[in-house]
């Protein structure tokens, strides 16, 4: 289980602009958890005033040139970084290209672009991927109570909220320190701040592949039940109303195991289950991955399983591959 620490990484873009007659060096200075709007120096002579045709050019060069570092940027990368460098370029210059703000609000500009984005990035999966279809809604309280983990003598701290970055299809830590990677085709749904759900494109026999990500107090004690309750819910949603299949996992006698390539697991294993459709067989995953001083990080996954099947099915491989790639 990872410690965390939670440094806030600040990257800086340096850009000229032209305010009246003079030429300023402004810094864009932007906490994203790790992801940059743009990221890297922008190289520029001293003496160069730069025009708003100019500034977009180079946010856009040096943000996919942060991207090319890792790998060759997709389309929908290269598209979150026109959607990035506009919001900041429209909001220091007029349409015309005469400057609107001032330099000194420049970093207020960022701030609201992050917030614009990431709020148009609630609910909101990758961009030119095959999504989920649309899935019942359970109705609100019956899934998700006011405790995601409940506990005994938990932590009265306030939690930090987890945001999803549509561009780099990730979830992270609103305040840095954490961040995965979400399996590709998957939707990601921002259910509450201390909440993500990511969810399959499509269901297997009417169970549907879903991961919990979420950030609840650290306790004395934990009860487990709940989270194995709520995600097996969420995977048989289209097969059964949630609380009876809650209540089936509630009353039921399962086998339990501990274990996992990633994290500390409470598995329960061959979950049968009896739906509208007839019997379904699910694996339930309780993962707690990390932990400070007063939070911690939990996921969870409700993946289809037949009875005989041995080791990881794909669903498991896939929640645990995720699991595997997140930064602390």
């Amino acid at each position: 289980m990872a410690s965390l620490g939670f440094p806030c990484v600040i990257r800086a873009v340096w850009f000229y602009f032209s305010v009246g007659a003079n030429v300023v060096k402004a810094v864009i200075v932007i906490l994203l958890a790790n992801s940059v709007l743009v990221s890297s120096a922008v190289a520029a002579e001293s003496d160069t005033s730069w025009s708003r045709d100019e500034g977009m050019r180079a946010c856009l060069k040096n943000c996919i040139s942060r991207i090319e570092k890792a790998s060759s940027p997709t389309k929908e990368q290269r598209v979150a970084c026109k959607d990035r460098c506009t919001c900041i370029i429209d909001g220091m210059f007029e349409p015309g290209g005469q400057p609107k703000r001032e330099q000194s609000d420049l970093p207020k500009v960022a701030a609201e672009c992050k917030t614009r984005l990431q709020e148009r990035a609630v609910a909101q999966p990758e961009r030119g991927v095959p999504q989920a279809a649309p899935v019942p809604v359970a109705k609100p309280g019956v899934l998700v109570g006011a405790e995601l983990l409940p506990g005994t003598s938990c932590s009265k701290a306030k939690m930090p909220s987890l945001q999803y970055d549509p561009g780099e299809h990730r979830i992270q830590l609103a305040g840095g320190g954490f961040k995965v990677r979400l399996p590709k085709g998957w939707s990601a749904t921002l259910e509450r701040p201390d909440l993500v759900v990511v969810s399959a494109a499509a269901s297997v026999e009417g169970v549907r592949p879903v991961f919990e990500v979420f950030v609840s107090p650290v306790c004395k004690t934990y009860d487990g039940s709940t989270v194995n309750q709520r995600i097996a819910a969420r995977g048989l949603i289209e097969l059964s109303p949630p609380s009876a299949t809650m209540d089936q996992v509630k009353k039921g006698s399962w086998t339990m195991g501990l274990g996992g390539p990633v994290g500390q697991n409470l598995v329960l294993k061959n979950v049968a289950l009896k739906t509208e459709k007839g019997e379904r067989t699910v694996v339930l995953y309780s993962t707690q991955l990390a932990e400070s001083k007063t939070f911690g990080l939990h996921a969870a996954a409700a993946c289809p399983k037949k009875a005989a099947e041995e080791g990881l099915g794909a669903c498991e491989k896939t929640y645990f591959d995720m699991l595997e790639k997140a930064d602390y």
